[in-house]
C-alpha cells in the first residue's frame, strides 16, 4: 500500500527535477561562463541559512555553483579545482572536482541539474552579492559570512563609518576569522572529536583518522573510505552533542557534521596546493606539533633580545604536513612582530629550518593563544 504523501513528493521531486536550471558553461570559442550573481545569491542564501527553508524549497535551487571557502584539487591533475562534474570511471557515473583544462577535455559542459557545478571561491564573490548577504546577515542580527563582521555602507552624509560593525548584538563576541576557524576545527578533530569516536565505540572509532576533514560553509565536511550505505554516521544523539560543541567552538560558523564516502584513496595534497584554511589530512600526522614547537624553539634561542620579546607571544596551534599556524592572543601582538627588527626573519628562519623547505606558515588572531599548552610557547625560560 502507498504512503499517504508519497505522490506528493514524488511531484516535487519531478517538479524540481523538471525546471532545474540549466546553463552551458562555455562560450563558442571554448571559454568559460560563470554563473551570473542570481545562481550565486541562491547557493550562498541556501547554504548559509539566509533564507527561509520552506520558501526556499517552494522553488528549485540554481545548482550552477557553490562557493567553496577553501582551495579545492583537481582530482585528476591536482591543480586547482574549478568545476565538480560527473564522470564515468569503471563503468560509474561519479562526482569529480575538475581544474579548467580538464573540464575541457573530460567534463560535461552543461551547469545545473544532473550536469557541473562552477567553483566560485569567496575572494571571487562579487562586491554586490556580498553587500545582499550582508544586508540580510544585519536583518536577522547574525555575524557577517564573510569572516568579518558586517559593515555598513558608506554615508557621504555624515552617517556611520563604512568599517562600523552593524551585525549582531554589542553584547556579542565578534565573529572568528576564517584561519582562526580553521585551526579550532583542526584541535577540535584532533583533540576531542577522534578520542571521543573511540571512547564511545562510535561508527567511525579507530578510523576518524584516515579521514580527510574540510570546511565547506556552514559544515563540517568528513570524507572517508568506509561506506555506511544509506546510514548517516552522524545521525546520532552522540553526533548531535559533537554538532553543538562546533557550533560553540566557532562561534556559529560551522554547526553540522556532514559526511561523504570516497571509493578512491585520499591522496596526498601537494604543498603548492595547500592553503592557511585547511583542516586536516591523514598525511598531518606525519607531523608531531611537539617536536615542531621544540625544533623551532631551539632555533629561536639565538635570537636577539627584541625580537624574542616580540616573538613571546606567538604559540604555536598547529602543523599539518606542509603548513604551521602560529597564535597570537591579539591583532597587537600579531603587528608587534612585525613591526620588531629582526623579529620576522628570525621567525622564518626558524620554520624554514623544521621544514627544510621555503617556510609556509601564518600567523592568525585569536584571543585563546595563551590558554594553549606552555610546550606550544616559541620563546621559553632558559632559551
Amino acid at each position: 500500500m502507498d504512503q499517504p504523501g508519497a505522490d506528493v513528493i514524488e511531484l516535487i521531486s519531478r517538479f524540481h527535477t523538471e525546471f532545474a536550471v540549466r546553463m552551458t558553461g562555455f562560450d563558442s570559442v571554448g571559454n568559460p561562463i560563470p554563473p551570473p550573481d542570481s545562481h550565486v545569491l541562491d547557493h550562498l542564501a541556501r547554504a548559509w541559512d539566509l533564507t527561509d527553508v520552506e520558501g526556499a524549497g517552494d522553488r528549485p535551487a540554481a545548482g550552477t555553483v557553490v562557493c567553496p571557502i577553501e582551495e579545492l584539487e583537481c582530482e585528476l591533475c591536482g591543480a586547482r579545482a574549478r568545476y565538480e562534474s560527473p564522470l564515468v570511471i569503471r563503468g560509474q557515473r561519479v562526482r569529480v572536482e575538475l581544474c579548467l583544462e580538464c573540464m575541457r577535455e573530460r567534463g560535461d559542459p552543461v551547469l545545473g541539474g544532473s550536469g557541473s557545478v562552477y567553483f566560485m571561491y569567496f575572494d571571487e564573490v562579487s562586491a554586490a552579492v556580498r553587500a545582499v548577504c550582508d544586508g540580510i546577515c544585519t536583518r536577522k542580527g547574525r555575524a557577517s559570512i564573510w569572516g568579518g563582521p558586517t559593515t555598513a555602507q558608506a554615508d557621504t552624509g555624515g552617517g556611520s563609518s563604512p568599517t562600523t560593525p552593524v551585525g549582531g548584538r554589542a553584547s556579542d563576541p565578534p565573529p572568528l576569522g576564517a584561519v582562526t576557524v580553521a585551526v579550532r576545527l583542526r584541535r577540535l578533530w584532533l583533540d576531542e572529536f577522534g578520542p571521543a569516536f573511540d571512547e564511545h565505540d562510535h561508527d567511525l572509532a579507530e578510523v576518524w583518522r584516515d579521514c580527510a576533514v574540510r570546511r565547506l560553509g556552514p559544515d563540517l565536511v568528513v570524507t572517508g573510505q568506509i561506506s555506511f550505505g544509506d546510514g548517516d554516521p552522524f545521525a546520532d544523539q552522540f553526533s548531535q552533542r559533537l554538532a553543538a560543541r562546533l557550533t560553540e567552538r566557532t562561534r556559529g560558523s560551522v554547526r553540522a557534521l556532514r559526511y561523504e564516502h570516497s571509493e578512491r584513496p585520499l591522496k596526498t595534497p601537494q604543498r603548492s596546493r595547500t592553503s592557511n584554511l585547511d583542516v586536516f589530512h591523514p598525511a598531518d600526522l606525519t607531523v608531531p606539533i611537539e617536536k615542531t614547537a621544540n625544533g623551532i624553539s631551539a632555533r629561536l634561542a639565538g635570537a636577539s633580545n627584541p625580537a624574542k620579546v616580540a616573538l613571546s607571544g606567538l604559540h604555536l596551534a598547529a602543523v599539518s604536513r606542509h603548513r604551521i599556524w602560529f597564535a597570537a592572543a591579539s591583532a597587537e601582538v600579531k603587528a608587534t612582530v612585525g613591526k620588531t627588527p629582526g623579529a620576522a626573519g628570525e621567525l622564518a628562519l626558524a620554520v624554514k629550518a623544521v621544514q627544510r623547505k621555503d617556510p609556509l606558515y601564518d600567523i592568525f588572531v585569536d584571543s585563546e593563544a595563551a590558554s594553549l599548552p606552555s610546550a606550544t610557547a616559541l620563546v621559553r625560560k632558559g632559551h
